[in-house]
């Protein structure tokens, strides 16, 4: 059975098209942190350090003080709200919500803009763009995993079929080598760009800013995940539905392929049922996406997910992706032996 599994595997790396798709893949996400400037994160992190802590009402007193623009800057900014200007995330985070198109406080508190919620200031502007590198990565190995699974089956209909299923243990161990090797390849593919991506984020952030809230951000990320949890927090639940949107993936395209005889028909059914999801006008806030957003996409396309309603306040209904997935995965693998085993050879 190690033998089977091994001899899958490698047939599946050794296709042209996986070895492509991986390069592409490290450029793309190499391309993220090199687009990052390192002068920039030292001053972010540094103009960060000053005001950690809970935000209160002093503390933004303080930081409209220290952002005040001078009368020269207004003019030069001609009449842009200074909410735009974005000369740091800090400044852009407090004048977003708590300035007039001056500068000046536009009379809110801390819970009038967060109500009851805690927010802990600190350097969270490296782990939001990380988080954009990671939906990018995500979607690349989300693709990538269709480009390894639809030829798992549909690849043998050209005449190897007929060796598989009439050999001893086609039905079983073949099979069952077919689909372990379906799911280890992507899941080992994306595994390894996740653990890079953490040690290079790492040696360029450290630790510093894991613990702020994503909700007091720049305007960019203004409404990024509307919902107080943590930079880490936030990280742990995009890894985890970057791993559950490949596996629902493959559980999807493994009957696919089972299903279609050519491995091109197969690769672009896949493909489709991945993206024409994005195509619907459903919004977060409507019942139809708590069914719609346990779809593949929108596990790695994350901040849509995440940005539904908590469970009872606590949980968020992101967790239902993980189910969904596993779900996804059986369903998979016994639609793809049955429609694969039961096919008549000659």
């Amino acid at each position: 059975m190690r033998q089977l599994l091994k001899f899958e595997l490698k047939k599946i790396f050794s296709r042209r098209l996986v070895l492509v798709g991986i390069l592409l893949l490290v450029c793309v996400n190499v391309s993220g942190f090199l687009s990052l400037n390192m002068a920039d994160i030292k001053y972010e992190q540094e103009l960060a350090g000053k005001y950690e802590g809970v935000l209160d009402d002093a503390k933004v007193q303080q930081m409209l003080i220290d952002f005040k623009p001078t009368k020269e800057q207004l003019q030069m900014w001609g009449g842009l709200s200074v909410a735009y200007v974005g000369t740091s995330f800090m400044q852009s985070a407090v004048h977003s919500r708590f300035a007039r198109d001056d500068g000046s406080w536009n009379g809110k508190t801390v819970a009038d803009v967060f109500g009851d919620e805690k927010i802990q200031v600190g350097y969270n502007e490296g782990w939001l763009n990380l988080s954009r590198i990671l939906v990018r990565m995500a979607l690349g190995l989300a693709l990538l995993s269709i480009v390894m699974t639809a030829p798992v089956f549909a690849g043998e209909y050209e005449g190897v079929d007929n060796i598989i299923l009439t050999s001893r243990f086609g039905r079983s161990k073949c099979i069952l080598a077919k689909t372990g090797a379906a799911f280890a390849a992507p899941l080992l593919t994306a595994a390894v760009f996740a653990a890079g991506n953490l040690v290079a984020a790492l040696a360029v952030f450290g630790t510093e800013g894991l613990d702020a809230s994503v909700l007091f951000s720049s305007l960019s990320y203004n409404n990024y995940i509307p919902l107080n949890i943590s930079c880490g927090t936030m990280l742990l639940y995009q890894a985890g539905l970057i791993f559950s949107g490949v596996i629902m993936t493959v559980g999807i395209t493994l009957a696919v392929s089972a299903i279609c005889r050519s491995q091109l028909t197969a690769l672009i059914i896949s493909a489709l049922v991945f993206i024409l999801p994005m195509l619907f006008s459903v919004m977060e806030k409507e019942p139809l996406f708590k069914l719609i957003g346990l779809l593949p996409v929108y596990h790695v396309q994350f901040s849509s997910l995440m940005s539904v309603a908590q469970i009872s306040g606590k949980l968020l209904f992101a967790v239902w992706a993980f189910p969904a997935a596993a779900a996804a995965a059986i369903a998979g693998c016994l639609l793809g032996k049955r429609f694969f085993a039961s096919h008549e050879v000659s």
